[in-house]
């Protein structure tokens, strides 16, 4: 190394000693002391590079294994819901005069279905409804005596609240829109292919049944409200409209127990998985060992600035 001149050193200390590299009057001849300190580590660096990717690898052996079934779900067209908004749409002229009510109809169907889907209250009771809550918190149940293990301050326990079983619901089930094509793509991750299957094809059964008694309740409500409008008016063109309304939702009401895929029809049944979606081993390992390179490295640099101290 250049040994740093009487002035050099005079305005160094002047300046205090937070400078982070030596001051040498050959610039380049740091990154060739650096390069020279790394080399002479290289075993270090090697071992530390080859450790951290063998333990993560081993580690990754030790996570529980998910597998991922995925449906693809087509919103079902509501021709019903359209000549159902067509005749409020006439009706609501009259309405204005003779202070008839009328109720919003049915629509935006795909939407509800979506809202619907991703709700706190049908997630929550779909895990509770098909007992998942054991399989989603297996660490808080006794097996031996068949109860939920007592409450900790520190490691929790207790029965799951709601507000526990939608974050786990969120990580279990993954909905995914698309904005373009209006279809929606349903992941459901699990132990087992066969679990994960089949709680796919119970979400997608229990959302259409969901929607379905929905609909038919609202059907049932808005003909009778109509009934009651009907003997309230004396006017042939508004009790026509009613008339036909109440044809529509009816019609809406028994179309509604003919198709199983009431809401969402399948595009794409529940798949069976064949390899795990998680833990990716070789992610895992690739992104642990370039994690200690750069702490390594990071390591080295300070070490070289500090070496004066």
């Amino acid at each position: 190394m250049v040994e740093p001149s009487p002035a050099d050193t005079a305005a160094s200390a002047g300046r205090g000693n937070w400078v982070w590299v030596p001051e040498t009057r050959a610039s380049g001849q740091l990154f060739g002391e650096l390069v020279g300190e790394l080399r002479r580590r290289r075993r270090q660096f090697l071992a530390t590079f080859v450790g951290a990717a063998a333990v993560a690898f081993a580690v990754s052996f030790l996570l529980p294994t998910q597998y991922q079934s995925t449906a693809t779900l087509a919103p079902v067209g509501g021709q019903q819901s359209a000549t159902l908004g067509t005749i409020a749409g006439q009706l609501s002229g009259l309405a204005a005069f003779t202070g008839v009510s009328v109720l919003s109809p049915a629509g935006y169907q795909s939407v509800v279905a979506l809202a619907t889907l991703q709700s706190r209250a049908f997630l929550v009771n779909f895990a509770r409804r098909h007992e998942l809550l054991v399989m989603l918190f297996p660490g808080r149940y006794d097996d031996s005596t068949h109860q939920w293990r007592a409450r900790h301050w520190l490691l929790g326990g207790g029965e799951p609240t709601d507000d526990e079983i939608m974050e786990e619901m969120t990580d279990t089930v993954v909905i995914v829109p698309d904005s373009i094509t209006g279809l929606i793509t349903v992941s459901v991750r699990s132990r087992t292919p066969q679990l994960a299957q089949q709680w796919a094809q119970a979400l997608i059964r229990d959302i259409n049944d969901h929607l379905r008694l929905n609909d038919v309740a609202e059907s049932e409500r808005s003909i009778e409200y109509l009934k009651r409008q009907i003997d309230s008016t004396t006017v042939a063109e508004l009790r026509q409209m009613l008339f036909r309304l109440i044809e529509e939702h009816t019609k809406k009401a028994m179309l509604a127990h003919v198709s199983a895929e009431y809401a969402l029809r399948t595009v794409d049944p529940p798949s069976l998985p064949d390899l795990p979606s998680e833990p990716q081993h070789l992610l895992l390992t690739i992104l642990t060992a370039a994690l200690s390179a750069i702490l390594f490295f990071g390591w080295l640099l300070v070490r070289f600035a500090l070496r004066p101290y």
